[in-house]
């Protein structure tokens, strides 16, 4: 018998754990991401794409200058 009485503390004290895990989850999840636009996407990533390449032109200019 103690061993049943062992085996049913673990089960409520794993159930709570459970449902304490859920709680916490639930509380310190992060909240829902704004929707971006397909067009504004798109403008995103064409302006990054653009620094990024005007970036590596103006180094192979300085670079080919100081050589």
């Amino acid at each position: 018998m103690p061993s049943s009485n062992r085996d049913n503390a673990r089960r409520r004290l794993r159930h709570a754990g459970d449902r304490l895990l859920t709680a916490v989850g639930d509380w310190t999840a992060p909240g829902d991401r704004p929707t971006f636009s397909d067009d504004s996407l798109s403008t995103l990533i064409r302006a990054v794409t653009l620094a990024a390449a005007g970036v590596f032109l103006v180094a192979m200019l300085i670079i080919w200058l100081v050589r």
